[in-house]
């Protein structure tokens, strides 16, 4: 069953590229026989975690309605709990994918994959590479420590919590406000159970969404590297087919005596571009169905309803009330929004429309009919936009960007209205 397919060299180079991240998230989960326990046992304790905790902040949310702080913050931590089952899901039913994808990544996408050029570019992704796997798990670890531990020690030394400490139900005194089936306020040990769990959700969130941050975002720079090379590879075009002339004449200097011979290893450099273009678009439609049923992918398919969300309940719980819970968040989710926009457009307008521009520029007026038709079925295919969107409805580009900026600014208009 493809559910169950391990590839040894796939795993490897998981290790190579993302440490053990993957595995720790279930992004991958290993089911050789040696690991299939661990796997298990993961999955097992993470979807009750989820499945209970996206429960208890809904039904926190409910019974607060009449408190909007805590109501949004509860819709917040709910659909961060929903974003990342969903990456576990997706880890799992399209793990097919998920493998092509990497093995892509492994592979070569062209027959001219070599030079200083490529070199070049490959040391640069290194050295982002190594960045971001410091960076994004790093990056979360610190959201969590902000939500559990940092705010409310801030909540308590500004002097906002009240002397309430529970509304209808919910426990107001633990790090996030939530309904509990057991009593909190008067045993130590079930108040350290509520603590436990809602430390243990944060800390799995973290891991879930940095891992398919770091996914994402590794095979973002293995397309934008192969449409660098492809664009690079057109504009030296002529060079590389006087280099294949000179591999298979015997009298490299006699260029224009043998035309036919030097057009032929010019249509040849030619269609070694197109199949390159064709990989590049093939990886790429492997990569967004691998990652459009996670509809809810926090920062790489940002539905509309998750993210607003997720933007809403940030600016009206900072400004309208006094708590800091969400002070960082939001600022972070709109760096975040922001940068898989801009690295999407990039791909489709700028790399995309590069590789197109190069593609027209050849000089294929000065060869004959067979390269003119190659051109303009290379030139047709550059057509294809390199889109990503989210759940096949929501585009992430800077129009998304601006949308989502115009809605928050409505919505906490409307919340700061209220409160007045």
């Amino acid at each position: 069953m493809d559910y169950f397919t391990d590839d040894k060299d796939v795993e490897k180079f998981l290790v190579e590229e993302y440490k053990y991240l993957p595995y720790l998230a279930l992004t991958y989960a290993s089911w050789n026989r040696k690991n299939v326990p661990i796997s298990l046992a993961q999955y097992i304790i993470y979807f009750t975690i989820f499945g209970f905790m996206i429960f208890a902040f809904t039904y926190t949310a409910y019974l607060c309605l009449d408190d909007i702080a805590v109501w949004s913050q509860s819709i917040h931590f709910a659909i961060v709990g929903i974003i990342c089952w969903t990456i576990c899901l997706t880890g799992f039913f399209s793990r097919k994918e998920f493998i092509i994808s990497h093995r892509n990544m492994m592979s070569s996408f062209c027959e001219y994959q070599s030079g200083d050029f490529l070199k070049g570019l490959i040391r640069r992704r290194q050295k982002e590479k190594k960045i971001l796997l410091i960076f994004w798990p790093c990056y979360y670890a610190v959201c969590a420590l902000i939500a559990t531990i940092i705010a409310p020690m801030i909540d308590i030394y500004i002097g906002v919590n009240s002397d309430v400490t529970n509304k209808n139900g919910v426990f107001l005194k633990l790090p996030l406000a939530l309904w509990l089936p057991f009593d909190v306020d008067n045993s130590m040990v079930l108040y350290l159970v509520g603590v436990f769990l809602i430390g243990a959700y944060c800390a799995i969130s973290a891991l879930s969404v940095s891992s398919g941050v770091l996914v994402a975002t590794f095979i973002k720079q293995q397309l934008c590297l192969q449409l660098r090379l492809l664009n690079y590879s057109l504009k030296e075009l002529e060079n590389r087919s006087k280099d294949e002339y000179k591999r298979r004449s015997q009298n490299p200097d006699l260029y224009n005596d043998e035309e036919r011979k030097y057009s032929s290893c010019y249509k040849e450099c030619l269609k070694q571009n197109i199949k390159h273009h064709q990989n590049i678009i093939s990886a790429h439609a492997q990569y967004t169905y691998c990652t459009v049923t996670a509809s809810f992918f926090n920062v790489l398919s940002v539905p509309a309803s998750g993210y607003m969300c997720y933007v809403f309940s940030n600016f009206c719980y900072f400004f309208c009330y006094s708590k800091y819970l969400t002070f960082k968040i939001w600022i972070f989710v709109l760096i975040i929004l922001f940068r898989f926009c801009t690295i999407f457009c990039y791909i489709k307008y700028f790399l995309g429309e590069e590789v197109r521009v190069s593609a027209y520029s050849i000089k294929w007026y000065d060869h004959d009919e067979n390269v003119r038709r190659s051109v303009s079925i290379m030139h047709f295919g550059c057509l294809i936009p390199l889109e990503f969107k989210a759940a096949h409805i929501l585009q992430l580009n800077m129009q998304t960007f601006a949308t989502v900026m115009n809605s928050a600014y409505s919505y906490f208009n409307v919340m700061y209205a209220f409160k007045e």
